[in-house]
């Protein structure tokens, strides 16, 4: 399983490159595949990369509209994705997930996330005024869970900037 990490800031202040930088090396050892981070003013993502699909990917996923998305996990209904995003040139049987949960969010917004199907934890931000931010995971189970609840996501309270990371060892979820 991959590891991955984000911060946004709440009042709007630039991600400081140094903190989201330690997030990540704390995440090196799940990766060794690839990975990364990007900061766009106040929302940063990062990820180390464990390669276990067939698809080449680079994370965190940056388009030229601002969406940036960060993601762990297995999609299983890639298929049926397919053919509900077939309007989007990048979405193919090659492309990695991320491109995937991208093209969802564009196409159907806020409620883009009830629409995967798979184990998987993700950050999505856009960088528009005022800056959003939309994480959820789905277990096992098939629930879509988002921070608030139990998950795999940990938060920091709202007067510290919202920080996000999934770290599992043998199992179990702990916080960075």
């Amino acid at each position: 399983m991959s590891g991955i990490a984000g911060i946004l800031n709440l009042d709007g202040a630039p991600v400081q490159c140094e903190v989201l930088g330690s997030m990540n090396a704390a995440l090196a050892h799940r990766g060794g595949d690839g990975g990364g981070q990007v900061i766009r003013g106040a929302i940063g993502f990062a990820a180390q990369l464990l390669g276990v699909h067939r698809e080449a990917e680079v994370q965190p996923l940056l388009q030229a509209s601002g969406v940036m998305v960060v993601w762990d996990g297995r999609l299983d209904n890639r298929g049926e994705l397919l053919a509900q995003l077939d309007d989007d040139p990048e979405v193919s049987p090659a492309a990695p997930d991320s491109v995937y949960v991208r093209a969802a969010y564009e196409k159907y917004g806020e409620g883009f996330a009830e629409r995967l199907n798979g184990d998987f934890a993700l950050a999505l931000g856009i960088r528009v005024r005022p800056v959003s931010c939309w994480c959820a995971t789905r277990s096992a189970s098939g629930r879509c869970i988002t921070p608030g609840r139990r998950t795999a996501l940990f938060s920091r309270p709202r007067s510290r900037p919202f920080s996000l990371t999934r770290k599992s060892t043998r199992g179990r979820t702990t916080a960075p």
